[in-house]
């Protein structure tokens, strides 16, 4: 289900603020936005395959039914009331 992308982490990376102080995620203590959207990639994945296949073809299909409404009510702008 995922695509695995080469991030590059910028934990380390000494960067500026406005006020002019260099700093750096790491010495914030925190992780920079990579390092953050990778995790977050891991932990979705390992939810999605603790589920059951029912319970993932039902999610699946609950979101492409949300996504297909959404580009209906985009196709009518309220110039007219969607079809359903």
């Amino acid at each position: 289900m995922t695509a695995t992308l080469e991030r590059r982490c910028t934990c380390h990376s000494i960067r500026e603020n406005s006020a002019g102080q260099s700093y750096s995620y790491h010495m914030l203590g925190v992780l920079c936005p990579s390092c953050e959207s990778a995790i977050a990639e891991e932990q979705f994945q390992a939810e999605w395959d603790a589920l059951e296949p029912a319970e993932q073809v039902r999610r699946e299909i609950a979101s492409r039914w949300d996504a297909a409404c959404s580009r209906v009510r985009n196709m009518y702008h309220g110039s007219m009331e969607p079809p359903f």
